[in-house]
C-alpha cells in the first residue's frame, strides 16, 4: 500500500497530459476492502456481500463529490456536460427527516434486491441505474467501477478511502489494415497427426487456409486444398470481442438438425456505461460502435470478418466451433465488462477468446489483473500484435506500451505470408513484432461480408482484407480445432501456447529486425500432407521421359539419375553433378570442378559484397549498405539462398558444398535476411535518429505534445482559466516558435540540418530522403503551424496585458548601479552596491533571472511603446543580469561594510517573526495560528528578500577563502542553512495539504525505504535487516539526521508513521548492539524452532537477545 498515492499521482498526471480535447472523461476506479480478501468469486457469500456494500458506499461518496462539483463539468463551449442531466432527474437527497443513499444497480450482483446485512433505520436505500457511476466487474480481490470525472475532481475521488488506483479510459483500435499436470505434448502431436482429416478445395484468393496446413517446403508449389481435422472445433466456444456481428451469411451456418449443430450468435453488447444481453433480434445483428457525426451505428464488417476467418463454414479454420460475439464500443471499460461476462458464462478449458483490437497506451493494472484471472481460470486468449510495423513489446513503464501484447499474458499473433516455392515466410509490412509475439499467421485474407443494405440476405459475398486482426482469429481457430480433437485434455493458455509452438514451422521469417528477438514461427495445424514413397515413385511425378512419352523438365533444380527433381538447396545436391548421373536435358547439371571454378569467378565479380557488418552499425557499415543494391549484393546473396528472389541459379550455392569459400559459406538464409533488414531499415533508422539528435536544439521550434494539448484545450476558449504550469509552458513555446531562429529553421530545415555530419551521411540514403528528418514534427507544423502562430499572438497579447503588474512586482529586481568598477568604490557607492546586490542575491530575484522564459521576452514590445525608465535593462535583459553577477560576485567591500553585511544578515535570520520552531507535539490550533502569519503577504515578501544579504555575505566569504586559502567562519553558512530548513518545515506545514506532504515524503524517501527496516515480522526479517540494510553506509548516513534532507517527512509523520528512526532512538540502539551477534549466528541458526518465535516484537522494550552459543533464537 506504501506507493499507491505516488503511483496514483503519476497515473493522473500522465492521463492529464495525454488528454487533448476533453476535460471530462471516464475512469476505472479500483476499490479494495482488505488486502487479505481472496479473489471475489472465490470468497464466501457473506464476504462478497460486504465487498459489494463497501463498493456501494464508496460509489455514494463519489456521487456526492460529482454533485458538489458539477460546475467543474462545464465544457469548452461554456455549456454544462449533458451527462450531468442525470443529477436533475434523480430524487432529492433527503425525504423528510429520513436520509437515504443510492443502491447502485449491479448486473453482476446476486444481492440487488436484498436488504443490507446491517439495517439502518435512519437511512433508506433507493435503487439507481447511473451512467455517471456504475459497476464494471471484480478483479482478483478488488472491484472496478466506472466513473465519469472532470479534471478538477479526479484527485479528490482517487484519494477516497479504499480507492487503490484510478485509470483513465481510452479507446482501442481495430487491427485491420485500412497448464495441467497430465499434459503431454508428444502425445498430443502424435494424435493430431493420426486423426481423420477433411479437405476443402479453395477457389478464392488469397488462399490463406492452405498456408496453415503445409510444411515450409523448398520448391513447394501452390496447393488449393485446406486440410483440417474432422472435428473442426466442434464443442469449443470461440468468444470474439469486436465491433459487432451479423449472422445472416452462409459462412455462419449453424448446421441445424445435424450432429454438428452449433451456436452462432451475438451474446451481449458492452459499452462504457453497461453490458446488456441480446434479445431475439440483436443476437443475430448487434452493433457496438456509434458514430456521433452520422448519428448511427457503424456496420460491424470487422467483427464479421474476424468471426468468419476464425470459425466460418467457408472462410474459417474451426468450421464447427460455436461463435459467441460480444459487441463492444471499443472503450477499455467495455472490454473489461466483456472479460467478466466471459468469466461468468464461458466454459473453462473449452473456451477460446479472440481480441483483434488494441493500441499504444499506458499500462492498466485492471486489464493486466483481469487477463491473469481469466487465464488462471482456464480460458485461452489470443490477441493481434497490431499493424504499426513496430516493436509491440515495450515494458509497462514505457510510453510505447502496447495493449494487449505488452501485458505478456495472451498468445500474441503477428502477420506473415508464405513464400510459395521458396524458403520460409515474410513478415507482412504492417505487422508489429517483438519478443512477446509468440507466433505468426496469415494476415492477408478473404472473409465474409455484406453488400450495403443486404444484411438480411444470405448472399455469399466476400471481401479481401489484411491485418493482424485476422491473424489472431486464425490462430484461435487452430487452437479450437486442436481442443476439439483432444476432448479428454483440459488445455489452458500455457499448454496451448506450447502445442502451437511445437507444431509451428520454425526457421526464418524474412523482414524481422535482427535485434528484435522476435521468435520466427509460422502457425501450423498439424495436418501437413504426407508425401509417401509410393507417391514419389509414381511415374507421373518423375522427370525425364515418362511412360507416356511426355517430357518432364525440372524448372527449379536438377533431374537426378533416378528421375527425381532435386532442389539445389537440398541435402542431395550431389545428385546435380554430371558425374553422378544428372540428366542435363531435363534440368540444371554441373560438375564439381566446374561449379568451384565458376563460383570463384562469381565471387570475384561480387567482391564488393563480401563484407562483415559490425554489431555497432558504424559509418563504414552505412556506406556499405548504401551500395548494397547498387553493387548487386541483394541479388547475389538472394540467389545463394532463394532462387525466387532473382529467378536464377547461383553456382556458389552448389560449389560451397564442396569447398570452403569463407564468407560465402556463412551467407545462409538467416544471414541474408539479416543483411537485408540492416541495410534496408535498421542502419537507416539509426542514422535518422543520430541526425535528429545532433540537430536536437531545433526541437524547440516545433509543437510538442504537452503544448499541443494546451493549445487544443484553449484555442477556442478564454485564456483567463489557464493554469500556472500551462502559462509557463506556453511562454517558452511561443517565444521559441515566433523567434527568427525558429522561423528560419522551419523555412529551410533540410539545408540547416545538413550542416551536421550524421545528417550529411543520411542524405546519401538509398531508402529515405531528408524529408524523413523531423517528419512527424514538420507534418504537425504543416497541419497546425499557422493556427498555432495565431494562438501564440493571442496568448502574447493576453500576457502583455499583465506587463504593468509584472513590471511593478519585479521592478526592484532591476536595480540601477552607478558604477561597474568593483575595486575602487566610494562610501556612498559601496552602500548602494550592498543594497542592490542584496536584492540581486535574493530568492525572488534569482528565480526571476534564472527563468529564461519569464514575462520579460513577452513584454519586450510592450516596453518599447511605453515610458519605462528601465526599458533598456529589459531589452538587454541577459547582458543586464550578467553585469549584476559580475559586480556582486567580485565587489571588494571595506572592513566596515563587511561587518555591516554580516550584522544585517544575522539580524535578518535571528529576528524573523514569520518563522516558528516546529515541535511534533504541537497542537493543531497552535500550528494554525503560526501558519496564518507565515502565509501573510508581509511574510511572503520578507522571505523572498531576507536571505539576499546573507547570500551576499556567503559570496564574500567564498571569495575571501578562495583568494587567501584560509578556513572561513562558517557561522553565516550554518545560520542560513538552519533558516532554510526552518522555512522548509514551515512551508510544508502551512502551504501544502496533508496528502501532498505524505506523497512527497513517500517519493523522496523511496531510495531509503529499506533503511527504515519496516519488515520485522520474524527472526528471518531481523537477520536480513542486519545483513543487508542496517550496516549499509547510505543507511548509516541516513540515521545521522534522517530529516536533514527530508524535512517534509518530519511534517508527514504528523499524519502517519513512516518508521523513520535515528541514532538517538531505541530501535537504532537495539540493532547496533545486536546485529553483530545476529549476523554471526547466521540464517540457519536463527530459524531453528523456538517456543517464543510467535511472540517476537522488535518494538517491545523487553526485547532481548540470548547468548548466541546457548540458544540461537530471538525471543521476547
Amino acid at each position: 500500500m506504501k506507493n499507491y498515492y505516488f503511483l496514483l499521482t503519476i497515473v493522473i498526471l500522465f492521463n492529464y497530459f495525454i488528454g487533448v480535447y476533453s476535460e471530462n472523461a471516464n475512469y476505472i476506479v479500483n476499490i479494495l476492502r482488505k488486502e487479505t480478501d481472496k479473489t471475489f468469486d472465490d470468497e464466501k457469500p457473506e464476504i462478497q456481500l460486504k465487498i459489494e456494500e463497501l463498493v456501494n458506499d464508496r460509489m455514494n461518496d463519489i456521487y456526492d463529490v460529482i454533485e458538489e462539483n458539477k460546475e467543474s463539468y462545464v465544457l469548452e463551449n461554456g455549456e454544462q456536460d449533458q451527462k450531468l442531466e442525470e443529477l436533475e432527474t434523480n430524487p432529492l437527497r433527503k425525504r423528510g427527516d429520513k436520509k437515504f443513499k443510492y443502491k447502485f444497480f449491479n448486473p453482476r450482483s446476486k444481492y440487488n434486491h436484498s436488504k443490507r446485512s446491517v439495517e439502518n433505520e435512519d437511512t433508506e436505500y433507493i435503487p439507481i441505474k447511473s451512467k455517471l457511476i456504475n459497476h464494471v466487474c471484480p478483479i482478483n480481490n478488488y472491484y472496478a467501477i466506472n466513473v465519469y470525472l472532470s479534471d478538477d475532481i479526479v484527485e479528490t475521488v482517487c484519494h477516497l478511502p479504499n480507492v487503490i488506483s484510478c485509470e483513465k479510459s481510452f479507446n482501442y483500435e481495430l487491427y485491420d489494415n485500412v497448464h495441467k499436470e497430465d499434459f503431454d505434448y508428444e502425445i498430443i502431436r502424435k494424435k493430431i497427426n493420426e486423426t481423420d482429416v477433411s479437405e476443402q478445395y479453395i477457389d478464392f484468393y488469397p488462399n490463406f487456409l492452405e498456408a496453415i496446413c503445409n510444411d515450409d517446403v523448398i520448391g513447394y508449389e501452390y496447393n488449393p486444398t485446406f486440410r483440417y481435422p474432422v472435428s473442426a472445433g466442434k464443442g469449443i466456444d470461440i468468444y470474439i470481442i469486436d465491433d459487432g456481428f451479423i449472422t445472416y451469411h452462409d459462412d455462419f451456418d449453424t448446421y441445424e438438425g445435424t450432429e454438428d449443430e452449433r451456436t452462432v450468435a451475438c451474446d451481449a453488447i458492452s459499452s462504457i456505461d453497461e453490458i446488456i444481453l441480446t434479445d431475439e433480434e440483436t443476437k443475430n445483428s448487434c452493433f457496438g460502435v456509434f458514430d456521433e457525426e452520422d448519428n448511427a451505428y457503424v456496420e460491424p464488417y470487422h467483427g464479421v470478418g474476424v468471426s468468419s476467418v476464425a470459425a466460418g463454414k467457408i472462410y474459417g479454420v474451426a468450421k464447427k466451433a460455436n461463435i459467441h460475439d460480444i459487441a463492444s464500443d471499443l472503450s477499455h471499460i467495455s472490454v473489461l465488462r466483456a472479460f467478466d461476462f466471459i468469466m461468468l458464462n464461458g466454459k473453462p478449458h473449452k473456451t477460446v477468446i479472440n481480441i483483434s483490437l488494441g493500441s499504444t497506451t499506458f499500462y492498466h493494472k485492471s486489464v493486466d489483473d483481469k487477463l491473469a484471472e481469466l487465464i488462471k481460470n482456464g480460458f485461452i486468449i489470443f490477441v493481434g500484435a497490431g499493424n504499426d510495423n513496430k516493436n509491440c513489446c515495450a515494458s509497462k513503464d514505457s510510453e510505447e506500451f502496447f495493449a494487449f501484447t505488452g501485458y505478456r499474458k495472451a498468445i500474441a499473433v503477428g502477420s506473415a505470408s508464405t513464400n510459395y516455392g521458396s524458403v520460409g515466410y515474410t513478415k507482412e509490412e504492417f505487422s508489429n513484432y517483438g519478443d512477446c509475439v509468440d507466433i505468426f499467421a496469415p494476415g492477408d485474407v478473404v472473409m465474409a461480408s455484406f453488400y450495403y443494405g443486404t444484411i438480411d440476405s444470405k448472399e455469399e459475398y466476400s471481401i479481401h482484407e489484411s491485418g493482424t486482426s485476422f491473424s489472431s482469429p486464425i490462430a484461435a481457430g487452430v487452437a479450437a480445432s486442436i481442443m476439439s480433437e483432444n476432448p479428454e485434455y483440459e488445455f489452458d493458455n500455457e499448454s496451448m501456447r506450447k502445442v502451437l509452438i511445437g507444431l509451428a514451422n520454425k526457421g526464418s521469417i524474412k523482414g524481422l529486425k535482427a535485434d528484435s528477438n522476435t521468435p520466427r514461427r509460422f502457425i501450423n495445424n498439424g495436418k501437413n500432407k504426407i508425401i509417401t514413397s509410393s507417391s514419389l515413385d509414381n511415374d507421373e511425378n518423375k522427370c525425364g521421359i515418362n511412360s507416356s512419352g511426355k517430357k518432364i523438365i525440372c524448372d527449379e533444380g536438377c533431374c537426378s539419375k533416378e528421375g527425381k527433381c532435386i532442389s539445389i538447396f537440398s541435402d542431395q545436391v550431389e545428385k546435380c553433378l554430371i558425374e553422378n548421373g544428372c540428366q542435363s536435358d531435363y534440368g540444371f547439371c554441373t560438375t564439381k570442378e566446374n561449379s568451384i571454378a565458376e563460383c570463384e569467378i562469381e565471387i570475384e565479380n561480387n567482391k564488393e559484397c563480401l563484407f562483415e557488418i559490425s554489431t555497432e552499425l558504424n559509418d563504414e557499415d552505412f556506406l556499405y549498405c548504401e551500395n548494397y543494391d547498387r553493387n548487386g549484393c541483394t541479388s547475389f546473396f538472394g540467389s545463394l539462398n532463394d532462387p525466387w528472389e532473382t529467378n536464377r541459379i547461383n553456382i556458389c550455392s552448389i560449389a560451397r558444398n564442396f569447398k570452403d569459400f569463407g564468407f560465402i559459406n556463412t551467407m545462409d538464409i538467416a544471414k541474408y535476411y539479416k543483411y537485408d533488414d540492416i541495410c534496408r531499415e535498421d542502419i537507416q533508422t539509426k542514422y535518422k535518429k543520430l541526425c535528429e539528435n545532433e540537430a536536437s536544439d531545433y526541437k524547440k521550434c516545433f509543437i510538442d505534445n504537452e503544448v499541443l494539448n494546451i493549445y487544443s484545450k484553449y484555442r477556442s476558449r478564454e485564456l483567463d482559466s489557464l493554469k500556472d504550469n500551462e502559462i509557463q509552458s506556453l511562454r517558452k513555446a511561443c517565444i521559441d516558435f515566433k523567434s527568427d531562429y525558429c522561423v528560419d529553421f522551419r523555412s529551410r530545415k533540410n539545408q540547416i540540418v545538413l550542416t551536421y555530419p550524421s545528417c550529411e551521411l543520411f542524405r546519401h540514403s538509398s531508402y529515405y530522403n531528408m524529408d524523413q528528418i523531423f517528419y512527424e514534427e514538420m507534418r504537425r507544423i504543416k497541419d497546425r503551424g499557422n493556427d498555432f502562430m495565431n494562438f501564440c499572438e493571442r496568448f502574447i497579447e493576453y500576457q502583455e496585458s499583465k506587463c504593468d503588474n509584472i513590471l511593478e512586482e519585479y521592478d526592484e529586481c532591476l536595480p540601477i548601479f552607478t558604477t561597474t568598477n568593483t575595486t575602487t568604490i566610494g562610501e556612498e557607492e559601496e552602500e548602494l552596491i550592498m543594497k542592490n546586490c542584496s536584492i540581486f542575491k535574493s530568492e525572488k530575484c534569482q528565480s526571476f533571472y534564472e527563468n529564461k522564459y519569464n514575462l520579460i521576452p513577452l513584454c519586450h514590445n510592450y516596453t518599447m511603446t511605453m515610458k519605462y525608465e528601465k526599458s533598456e535593462l529589459l531589452i538587454n535583459f541577459e547582458d543586464t543580469v550578467n553585469n549584476y553577477k559580475n559586480i556582486c560576485d567580485n565587489v571588494e567591500f571595506n572592513d566596515e561594510m563587511k561587518e555591516k553585511i554580516i550584522s544585517d544578515c544575522k539580524n535578518e535570520l535571528q529576528n524573523n517573526e514569520c518563522l516558528f520552531d516546529y515541535d511534533p507535539k504541537m497542537k493543531d490550533e497552535d500550528i494554525a495560528s503560526y501558519c496564518e502569519l507565515f502565509r501573510s503577504e508581509k511574510c511572503n515578501k520578507e522571505y523572498t528578500f531576507s536571505n539576499g544579504v546573507c547570500k551576499l555575505a556567503q559570496t564574500y566569504y567564498n571569495n575571501n577563502n578562495k583568494n587567501n586559502n584560509n578556513n572561513t567562519d562558517t557561522e553565516i553558512v550554518s545560520m542560513l542553512n538552519e533558516y532554510e530548513r526552518k522555512y522548509s518545515i514551515n512551508y510544508h506545514l502551512c502551504k501544502m495539504s496533508k496528502e501532498e506532504v505524505i506523497e512527497k515524503c513517500e517519493t523522496n524517501l523511496d531510495d531509503y525505504y529499506d533503511c527504515t527496516l519496516l519488515k520485522e515480522d520474524s527472526p528471518d526479517d531481523i537477520y536480513y535487516n542486519c545483513l543487508y540494510y542496517f550496516n549499509d553506509d547510505a543507511c548509516q548516513k541516513f540515521y545521522e539526521d534522517p530529516y536533514k534532507d527530508f524535512p517534509e517527512c518530519l511534517v508527514a509523520e504528523r499524519y502517519q508513521s513512516f518508521n523513520i528512526f535515528s541514532k538517538n532512538d531505541i530501535k537504532w540502539e537495539y540493532y547496533n548492539e545486536n546485529c553483530p551477534k545476529i549476523i554471526e549466528a547466521g540464517y540457519n541458526l536463527l530459524n531453528e524452532p523456538s517456543p517464543t518465535n510467535n511472540d517476537f516484537d522488535i518494538n517491545s522494550t523487553t526485547t532481548t537477545i540470548t547468548d548466541i552459543d546457548s540458544t540461537p533464537t530471538l525471543f521476547v
